[in-house]
């Protein structure tokens, strides 16, 4: 059995306290610009609204896969601090380019930032697949096919955020809107889609 390094615990706690912070945070900016948002007419409030509750809907989904992830890791090495951390700043990340997004007038801007946005998800996806490898590796489950299920759900769907950089979803037009933007909101059924193929099997 591994020793646990008491030094390592110590951060896990500081950590944890960092992540409601960074998550609180995340959700406070995009409630904050919401807010601070002149509306002129029901269709700016109803687009308004949808762009706020599809940042609320992702910042939700990472933090209850994160927290179902992240209680079940037995002991914490160098590589598991430096992942969480490098989650952190991935999150703390997506507000940010969220609400740039909205914002940007500019065609040639924004298909920077939204492939900047998809590159931030992806990291985020591809991380708690590791995180959920890891989980698996210490032996800390008892259903083990469910995460190895969730590993894969996680990586496909970061794979097909980091695909979506590619020129071609930005080039092609679907009712007026990027295929980039459809592929982004058909990837979180897509997680819950493959989970339920895999664990019909």
């Amino acid at each position: 059995m591994k020793k646990v390094n008491p030094y390592y615990h110590k951060i896990d706690e500081r950590i944890e306290s960092l992540t409601d912070l960074i998550f609180g945070l995340a959700l406070s900016i995009g409630a904050v610009l919401l807010a601070s948002n002149t509306v002129t007419n029901s269709s700016q409030l109803l687009s308004n609204l949808l762009s706020y509750g599809f940042g609320f809907f992702i910042l939700v989904f990472v933090w209850f896969r994160y927290t179902a992830i992240i209680s079940r890791i037995k002991f914490s090495t160098r590589a598991i601090v430096f992942l969480n951390l490098l989650l952190l700043f991935f999150v703390s990340l997506e507000p940010y380019l969220f609400n740039i997004m909205k914002s940007t007038i500019s065609n040639l801007l924004l298909n920077t930032i939204s492939s900047l946005f998809a590159f931030d998800m992806g990291a985020i996806m591809l991380i708690l697949a590791i995180l959920t490898f890891i989980v698996i590796k210490q032996k800390a489950i008892s259903k083990l096919n469910h995460y190895i299920q969730l590993v894969i759900a996680n990586v496909v769907v970061a794979a097909v955020f980091f695909v979506s950089t590619l020129p071609l979803f930005w080039n092609i037009i679907i009712f007026g809107l990027e295929a980039r933007f459809f592929v982004w909101i058909f990837s979180f059924p897509l997680t819950y889609l493959i989970f339920r193929i895999s664990s019909s099997r």
